[in-house]
């Protein structure tokens, strides 16, 4: 993989508009890197491809999608947000792969559980908990933002694009400290909302699935619920091995321009 030429098109995501190669470049990568993922997911047993309805290619597009919709001015709102917390001219080419894997799994995550809402039957469960709670709890909505569902914890009229949203590690990390075996989805949103007021540079919400994803961990890590066995340990070369003569495609089925 072409790391170097991959930090410098993600930079240039913050200085102009990405050149066709640059973008070809990213989107190749994040195809790759969940094709690799999804074609995982199928060796475990932990999907299973006759239910699919279309090919793995295909399904690595869908899931991928969503990252690279540009808003009115042409901008990768997605992407901007996410990597706007990192210092990609410092950061190391490992921590760079991992940042990139990260949000390119849990996209296919959250579309996977879109599509069938049943590969992980505890997290469809905390999911559905999660969001009768946030009626329930004081300062908490419930808002459709950048076309998801957001849990808004609501701060002096705090939107959810008052900052970059707080990356998934670092907020499992704050909160390991706020939860035990006994905590209520209600205490758990009451920490979440604590953890984003004492870190005011991060946006005052997060997108739905995605906290659920986060929670989902904690309670896995607590011995709460059963580990749904997936692994980000997706190797370079099972990237590399994704065709190339499909990028075409893939540049289509996300509205590249």
């Amino acid at each position: 993989m072409q790391t170097a030429a991959l930090r410098a098109a993600l930079e240039a995501l913050f200085a102009r508009a990405l050149s066709h190669t640059e973008l070809e470049l990213i989107v190749r990568s994040f195809h790759g890197m969940a094709l690799a993922y999804i074609g995982r997911k199928v060796s475990t047993g932990r999907l299973g491809p006759n239910r699919l309805g279309v090919s793995l290619e295909d399904l690595a597009v869908d899931c991928i999608a969503g990252l690279f919709r540009r808003d009115d001015q042409g901008k990768f709102n997605a992407l901007q947000s996410y990597f706007s917390g990192a210092d990609l001219r410092r950061i190391s080419e490992s921590e760079l792969l991992g940042l990139c894997r990260r949000l390119v799994f849990n996209a296919v995550n959250q579309q996977l559980f879109c599509i069938y809402g049943i590969y992980d039957p505890a997290f469809r469960t905390l999911l559905r908990i999660l969001k009768g709670s946030a009626h329930r709890v004081p300062g908490v909505q419930l808002v459709e933002h950048q076309r998801d569902s957001w849990v808004l914890f609501i701060s002096n009229g705090a939107k959810p694009d008052a900052g970059p949203v707080i990356p998934p590690e670092y907020l499992k990390t704050l909160l390991l400290c706020q939860f035990s075996v006994r905590s209520s989805s209600v205490e758990m949103l009451h920490s979440v909302g604590q953890v984003l007021a004492e870190n005011p540079a991060y946006a005052h919400g997060y997108p739905m699935i995605g906290l659920a994803s986060v929670l989902r961990h904690m309670l896995v890590r607590m011995e709460v619920v059963d580990d749904p066995g997936e692994t980000d340990g997706i190797t370079i070369e099972e990237v590399e091995c994704v065709p190339r003569d499909i990028l075409p495609a893939v540049l289509r089925g996300i509205g590249a321009r």
